[in-house]
């Protein structure tokens, strides 16, 4: 897989920005179509605040979309079943 160039990546910048706004459009829009997804911060991203309110927006818009937070023994469990039809997953 081609490694993607990212121009810079200053703190506020405009990648930054643009990142942020697309976490929590892309939280909204697996939501709403029943897809799961991850979100993560570095812990150092927890000082950035815009990337920090994005963070929580995401985590409070999904549930409206229709999400449900999960551990991540929930879906491995539902593929495995889903793969071994009959066997205790």
């Amino acid at each position: 897989m081609p490694a993607a160039v990212v121009p810079e990546r200053r703190r506020g910048g405009p990648v930054e920005r643009a990142g942020a706004r697309l976490m929590t459009a892309a939280a909204w829009r697996l939501a709403a179509h029943g897809r799961g997804f991850r979100i993560a911060l570095h812990p150092a991203d927890l000082d950035r605040p815009g990337l920090r309110e994005r963070a929580l927006e995401a985590v409070d818009l999904a549930p409206a979309a229709g999400a449900h937070p999960c551990a991540y023994a929930e879906p491995v469990r539902a593929r495995r079943a889903a793969a071994a039809p009959g066997q205790a997953a």
